[in-house]
């Protein structure tokens, strides 16, 4: 009575292994998720997220690959010991595995990438480009000074953001949060250049001269 029962408990062992490969990528999905969240909410990415990311993916990764070799050296070793049906079907179980776990880990993305996207989206909705872009050729007609702008001479729609310090300097005008581990924030001026008082930094251009950085 028990011989039927043999294929089914055999191949619940590769259904297991399969659907691991499959899943293998779903943490990497999740964090991505959070990255984009994070850098959308005008937030740095959080060291929890980025050493996760970090250390996170090619743990996830060896895993995913040694469960294929798992799932190989299995499928190897049962191919004379099965019939022909459980065979295809252990076979079945592992490709589909591994076409779905490699197909996720294919397509991942440097988790601070995905946060800069989320961040640029941040600043397209929460940052009034002309009236910051004003208050900038304003400030520069008088004297211009390389120190940080007193809180109380911000105007509304800069305090309304909430950055930790503010300047206009040679023909910018960037708002900065951050800290030891890092700088980012938004700005009007020159996007070209490289740096920025000697410190190098990233940028991307959200339209003409306005652009969001960071620097970590």
């Amino acid at each position: 009575m028990s011989q039927p029962r043999r294929p089914l408990v055999s191949l619940s062992f590769d259904a297991i292994l399969g659907v691991l490969m499959a899943l293998g990528g779903i943490p990497a999905v999740v964090l991505s998720r959070r990255a984009y969240e994070v850098g959308a909410a005008g937030s740095a990415l959080g060291l929890d997220v980025a050493m996760a990311g970090f250390a996170g993916r090619p743990l996830l990764a060896m895993i995913f690959i040694l469960l294929v070799v798992v799932g190989a050296v299995r499928c190897f070793w049962m191919w004379r010991k099965s019939g022909r049906t459980e065979a295809f079907a252990r076979l079945g179980i592992l490709v589909a595995g591994v076409a779905v776990g490699s197909i996720q880990f294919a397509y991942q993305r440097d988790l601070n990438s995905i946060w800069r996207e989320g961040f640029c989206d941040w600043a397209r909705q929460s940052i009034d480009v002309e009236a910051l872009r004003a208050w900038r050729d304003e400030r520069l007609r008088g004297p211009v000074s390389h120190d940080f702008i007193d809180l109380s001479q911000w105007p509304p729609f800069v305090a309304k953001v909430s950055p930790q310090y503010v300047t206009v300097y040679d023909g910018e005008a960037r708002l900065a949060w951050g800290g030891g581990f890092g700088h980012w924030g938004v700005a009007v001026g020159r996007p070209d250049r490289e740096e920025h008082w000697g410190r190098g930094e990233t940028r991307t251009v959200i339209s003409g001269d306005f652009y969001v950085w960071w620097e970590y």
